[in-house]
């Protein structure tokens, strides 16, 4: 698969005081910059979407994502891998999808796309919050 490349320069000014700032961006499509390191373009799986839809994995590798997160997003370090659960702290309604475990995030999505998964261990809250 043959990926376009864009390189990017990004100029920021400041005048004396700070006051305000400008910025110019000038793409040009016929210079070849570095690759963009496959983990940059990833995406954080979250636990309240029903992970096992068909399609997630072969999406995922159509746009080119190399890494996820599990669980991503927010809601990560409510999270309860034992009971598949979340924690209700702070009056934030998170909920867990029933089919998206750990087991099937690996199996369906993780696996069949090919993607470096890196874990988010709750650390900062228990079941009572």
């Amino acid at each position: 698969m043959i990926r376009p490349s864009v390189l990017i320069f990004v100029t920021m000014v400041a005048s004396a005081s700070c006051a305000a700032a400008a910025a110019s961006l000038t793409v040009v499509p016929s210079e070849v910059g570095p690759r963009v390191s496959g983990y940059v373009r990833g995406v954080g799986m979250v636990v309240w979407f029903d992970i096992t839809q068909p399609g997630i994995a072969s999406s995922l590798e159509t746009a080119g994502m190399e890494a996820t997160r599990w669980p991503g997003g927010t809601p990560a370090d409510a999270y309860h891998w034992q009971t598949n659960t979340m924690t209700q702290c702070g009056g934030h309604p998170y909920h867990a999808d029933p089919h998206s475990t750990f087991d099937n995030f690996m199996q369906d999505v993780a696996i069949p796309a090919h993607l470096d998964v890196a874990i988010v261990v709750n650390y900062g809250s228990n079941r009572d919050c």
